[in-house]
């Protein structure tokens, strides 16, 4: 019984000892960047960095454990490196969306990138056989107007890869109404930084989406409404979309 006691008491205090650890680790990790480390990190990825939008992303996730915010530059680094950070980008901000054909997309998009060992070989062979009515859609496809009654069909092009699908639908909502959709946003990087379906009736989302998928009027269109933002960090990302757009 006693020899039952001592190895409760020891197995508790290594308990004791790698919690202090793991503290004191994680109090060293939220201060290996300064202040003006991070402000110069943030401009460099809304410039288009992708390293440094990693780096923040696994800062702000890994270190200070703010999934929000992780959120936020997984977005940027998958918009700076479409290949190499839509992995991140979708187990992470669409994570709660594993069905939706954006899902699938951003699965499929880095699936030469990942395909670097037979782990991963697997893993993309039993994912093809999960979603195996997908396909990319590009824009050479005749696209007529959305209505009322076609609009999943462009929701779904749009969602998979297609440019002028995802202009065609912001291009939509915007003859809805003469509403200024994006007054009550404090940042409109925020718009589609994580899949939010209330989001979708927003210009601005699928003018993003667009972005994505490569479409350069989408890309004039969004910098445009970006500009408009008293938020910094919009402003940086507009000059990142108009480059891109010429």
């Amino acid at each position: 019984m006693k020899k039952k006691i001592d190895n409760s008491f020891k197995y508790y205090r290594l308990f004791i000892i790698v919690f202090v650890i793991s503290l004191l680790f994680c109090s060293n990790y939220k201060s290996r960047f300064s202040a003006k480390e991070i402000r110069k990190m943030q401009s460099q990825a809304l410039a288009g960095n992708f390293d440094a939008a990693m780096t923040l992303s696994d800062y702000y996730g890994v270190d200070l454990q703010d999934v929000v915010t992780q959120e936020f530059w997984n977005c940027i680094c998958f918009e700076n490196n479409p290949i190499k950070g839509s992995w991140n980008f979708v187990h992470i901000n669409y994570m709660e969306d594993g069905k939706s054909k954006r899902y699938q997309y951003l699965i499929f998009l880095c699936e030469q990138y990942k395909r670097t060992n037979a782990f991963r070989i697997k893993k993309y062979e039993e994912l093809h056989k999960k979603f195996a009515d997908f396909n990319f859609s590009n824009d050479n496809l005749e696209y007529g107007d959305v209505t009322n009654e076609n609009y999943q069909y462009f929701h779904d092009k749009a969602f998979s890869g297609s440019g002028v699908a995802a202009l065609k639908i912001a291009q939509f909502y915007e003859g809805q109404s003469s509403q200024n959709y994006y007054s009550g946003c404090k940042r409109l990087l925020d718009i589609g930084s994580k899949y939010n379906p209330d989001e979708e009736n927003l210009p601005v989302f699928w003018y993003r989406i667009g972005s994505q998928n490569g479409n350069k009027e989408c890309m004039k269109e969004y910098a445009d409404i970006l500009k408009q933002s008293k938020d910094k960090y919009d402003k940086l990302r507009a000059k990142f979309w108009e480059e891109k757009s010429q």
